[in-house]
């Protein structure tokens, strides 16, 4: 396999077991913070229903899902950025071929 197909299969397992995942994460990070900013929420988190908890709790599933979601798109710049080494150079002191 080439490094274009084995990058796509890479870009598609990784969104499959990171992105997807950290999207969820997001939005249930999301969720968790905007609960505990409510004021009547009598949410228990591990025997404390302090909302202060719930808020940190939210945001630290909500930085992890960040961090999920970057990895699929990392992978996929990594696999279709353009390398120098490459690209061959165009001699510019060659004369022009004649038109047909």
């Amino acid at each position: 396999m080439d490094r274009k197909t084995t990058g796509i299969i890479a870009i598609a397992a990784t969104t499959m077991l990171c992105g997807l995942p950290g999207l969820l994460g997001g939005m249930m990070g999301a969720l968790f913070a905007f609960l505990g900013l409510m004021p009547p929420s009598d949410l228990d988190i591990n025997g404390s229903s302090d909302p202060v908890i719930l808020i940190g709790l939210g945001l630290g599933i909500l930085c992890f899902s960040l961090i999920g979601i970057a990895i699929p798109v990392l992978i996929a710049f990594l696999t279709f950025k353009k390398d120098e080494s490459s690209q061959a150079e165009i001699p510019f002191d060659e004369p022009i071929p004649p038109a047909e």
